[in-house]
């Protein structure tokens, strides 16, 4: 896990950074996904993206 700390809070930014990494999932909170209880996962090898509740989203990661 890791808790992208740069001085650029835009998200693409955030992405570069974890492309960069070679971090393999991002997941992204923002306003709507919290007030819903969602997160969206981002595989970043294929370039997707998923609306999914927490615990979708940790047995997701964790089946990899």
């Amino acid at each position: 896990t890791e808790l992208y700390l740069g001085e650029d809070s835009m998200l693409r930014a955030q992405l570069i950074y974890a492309a960069k990494q070679g971090i393999p999932y991002v997941v992204i909170i923002g306003p709507d996904e919290a007030e819903q209880g969602k997160v969206q996962l981002k595989d970043m090898g294929q370039k997707r993206q998923e609306l999914l509740t927490r615990e979708e989203c940790i047995a997701k990661i964790k089946s990899v």
